[in-house]
C-alpha cells in the first residue's frame, strides 16, 4: 500500500549509501534539511558560514543531525556519529541484495 504524500514518489526500497563523519565540530548542515528531501551530487548542504559539504552522491536525504551548539559555535555533547545520510534506491528487494550477507 502507497503511504501518500510526500512519499508517494520515493522508491520503494532505499539504503544508506552515505554517511557524513562528523569529523569537524563546526560542521553544519543548513537550516531545514529534511528527511527523504532529494539532494544531487556536488549539492552544498552546508549551513552558511561553515565548512563546506558537498553531498558526493544522488540520493535521499535522512536523519540530518542539528546538534546543540556553545556561543562559538562548536557542537555540544552528545556528538551525532554522522551528520546526515544519503539513500539510494536498491536495484533489487532487500531479500535479494542482502541474501548473500553472512548472518554470524
Amino acid at each position: 500500500a502507497a503511504m501518500g504524500l510526500p512519499f508517494a514518489n520515493l522508491p520503494q526500497c532505499l539504503s544508506t549509501q552515505f554517511a557524513q563523519p562528523f569529523s569537524n565540530p563546526r560542521y553544519a548542515v543548513k537550516p531545514g534539511l529534511e528527511n527523504f528531501e532529494r539532494v544531487r551530487s556536488g549539492e552544498v548542504v552546508s549551513a552558511a558560514g561553515t565548512p563546506e559539504l558537498v553531498c558526493p552522491i544522488d540520493g535521499w536525504v535522512m536523519m540530518a543531525k542539528y546538534p546543540e551548539r556553545d556561543e562559538h559555535g562548536a557542537c555540544l555533547p552528545p556528538v551525532p556519529g554522522a551528520l546526515y545520510r544519503v539513500l539510494q534506491e536498491l536495484d533489487a528487494p532487500p531479500s535479494v541484495v542482502f541474501s548473500s550477507v553472512d548472518a554470524r
